[in-house]
């Protein structure tokens, strides 16, 4: 797994200490934003309807489907669970998993930060990563979303790495862990999981002259492995969810909310 975030401040090229510490300590005040958010605000309708509902009568994967079954945010259920049979039925408590959730943001945004060119860009980079009220939000409440930003953005710095640090053949592994994860937490980052492996295969075949069979056949095994077993996972769940009626919250079609934003 990655480095604590605190150690790479020092191990970052070309920043100054001010710079790197100035992006640990906005990291820090936005986490506490949001655990002081996650202590104050009430639970909303949908957060207790997967208490309710899930939670507490042990639905770890669903068996019925019907108008509300994509309130049902597979690696959330499991996070809530695990943190109210630890900690209790607290807000805090249940929403643990996506406070944990926004310290991997946090690290995985912070070490893109300081991958710019200079120590403002670094900063602003952060701050544009981070720095918007509706993606807090998401880190403050015990639904999916917070869990599939983290682990989205997660696999897009091991991607970065990938492009970046000697085409480590871990990085694309850990990129397709994180990739299930996120689709595991919310299936709209089937996109992104569908969309990172699409991004590696063409940048092979772009390179694929200089490969051989056998490098072919590792460097499939590593990146289809884990998003074979995450799609196992979820794709019934997204079936389940077409034919009960509430797979398209919001979208009128399967091209535009589904096809459409992953060419996007």
């Amino acid at each position: 797994m990655p480095e604590p975030f605190a150690q790479t401040l020092v191990e970052t090229r070309g920043h100054s200490r001010l710079v790197r510490w100035s992006v640990f300590g906005l990291g820090l005040l936005l986490l506490a934003y949001t655990v002081v958010r996650a202590v104050t605000v009430s639970f909303t309708w949908d957060e207790s309807w997967t208490f309710l509902h899930h939670v507490l009568r042990n639905v770890f994967y669903q068996r019925t489907y019907d108008a509300m079954g994509a309130n049902h945010h597979l690696l959330n259920v499991w996070g809530m669970w695990l943190s109210w049979k630890l900690f209790g039925d607290g807000t805090l408590a249940l929403r643990l998993p996506n406070l944990l959730a926004h310290v991997i943001y946090l690290y995985a945004s912070g070490r893109i930060a300081l991958k710019a060119r200079s120590g403002f860009l670094a900063i602003a980079v952060f701050l544009v990563l981070n720095v918007h009220p509706y993606l807090l939000d998401f880190f403050s409440l015990g639904r999916g979303y917070g869990l599939a930003c983290g682990w989205m953005m997660l696999a897009l710095w091991h991607a970065w790495r990938y492009l970046e640090e000697g085409r480590q053949q871990r990085d694309v592994l850990w990129a397709s862990i994180c990739g299930s994860l996120a689709a595991m937490s919310n299936l709209i980052m089937i996109d992104l999981l569908l969309g990172l492996g699409l991004a590696f295969l063409i940048l092979w075949l772009l390179e694929g002259r200089r490969m051989g069979a056998a490098w072919w056949k590792r460097s499939m095994l590593t990146l289809c492995l884990p998003g074979l077993a995450g799609l196992g996972l979820i794709l019934p769940e997204a079936m389940g969810l077409l034919h009960g009626g509430s797979l398209y919250f919001g979208s009128p079609s399967f091209w535009p909310g589904t096809l459409l934003s992953l060419g996007e």
